[in-house]
């Protein structure tokens, strides 16, 4: 029977800047752009609380994402 499960995992810094411009009462531009740094959270550690051998740690590779967006209302 397992005591504790301990996962260890760093959420990624985000960068996210949004804008909007009304150009008349019709028409508005909307412009967003987001940054996530995921390339440090790709190590899991994984720790299970008993006399198992540890899990050790998992490199799950995340790659760091990024998005630029455009559009009118």
């Amino acid at each position: 029977m397992l005591d504790a499960i301990t996962i260890d995992m760093h959420v990624p810094q985000t960068l996210s800047f949004s804008t909007y411009h009304e150009l008349d009462m019709q028409w508005t531009l909307l412009a967003s752009a987001n940054w996530q740094y995921w390339s440090r959270s790709g190590e899991v550690g994984i720790d299970l609380d008993n006399n198992l051998p540890k899990l050790g740690a998992l490199n799950a590779s995340f790659k760091s994402t990024r998005h630029l967006s455009l559009g009118t209302q």
